[in-house]
């Protein structure tokens, strides 16, 4: 990696990756960060850096310093890459795993608590969050100042929790919700709950058409048994 500081340079950056991989990912409606404002994150309050392969520049990334409770995070702004990156899917995913691991490595060679690895959407299923489970990231609700209310329905609960698990912020942490209705067996429960077995949750709630088999409630709890501070399981009874 490379740290600039040059108002050009970072301008190019910007216009050539910043922006365009943006864009390409998120359409029209894309949320664009200010020249203005990625000029001062490069120069006063964090870093820009560029991801060299030789002598091409495959990546760039920007991030800042978050002081929370004493701890100290190196938090990840935004990343680009030149259209000759993102416009190839397969070079474009080895580039995204390199350039996150190394803006990791930057902040563990600095003595940061830990590393915020964005923003991401809300939503248990979504890609960029299984993502960055993968890579071993726990749940956190910094930086998240805007919620959504769902009212779960009086019933079909069970089915409809299946078909869409649910975050909710509960005493300022986040819990779970899962739906257990009558028709999958454990096997195929498991399956699709293995993607649910996420660090940094205050509760897991299991809305259940019917009494689960201690098997699928075991193997459930197991998903968390490793972590530092595992969620409890609270088993709702639904229709």
């Amino acid at each position: 990696m490379q740290q600039i500081l040059d108002d050009a340079e970072i301008d190019r950056a910007d216009r050539e990756m910043l922006q365009p991989y943006a864009s390409a990912r998120h359409g029209m409606g894309a949320s664009q960060v200010d020249p203005d404002e990625v000029r001062r994150i490069a120069q006063k309050f964090g870093r820009l850096e560029l991801v060299l392969l030789e002598d091409e520049v495959v990546a760039c990334q920007t991030g800042c310093v978050i002081t929370r409770a004493g701890k100290r995070y190196w938090s990840s702004i935004r990343f680009g890459y030149p259209e000759s990156i993102y416009s190839d899917p397969k070079r474009l995913n080895e580039t995204n795993s390199i350039n996150f691991y190394l803006a990791l490595e930057w902040a563990i060679d600095n003595g940061f608590d830990y590393y915020d690895m964005g923003v991401s959407l809300g939503r248990p299923e979504d890609n960029l969050l299984q993502w960055k489970k993968r890579w071993g990231g726990a749940l956190d609700k910094m930086g998240i100042h805007g919620y959504f209310y769902v009212r779960l329905p009086k019933t079909g609960t069970a089915q409809f929790l299946w078909d869409a698990p649910l975050f909710a912020i509960e005493h300022q942490k986040i819990s779970l919700h899962l739906g257990l209705p009558s028709g999958p067996n454990d096997d195929e429960v498991m399956i699709r709950y293995r993607l649910m077995s996420f660090g940094g949750l205050f509760k897991v709630y299991l809305h259940c058409a019917g009494s689960p088999s201690e098997g699928l409630l075991e193997s459930l709890r197991s998903q968390y048994s490793r972590q530092k501070s595992p969620p409890d399981l609270v088993i709702l009874p639904s229709s």
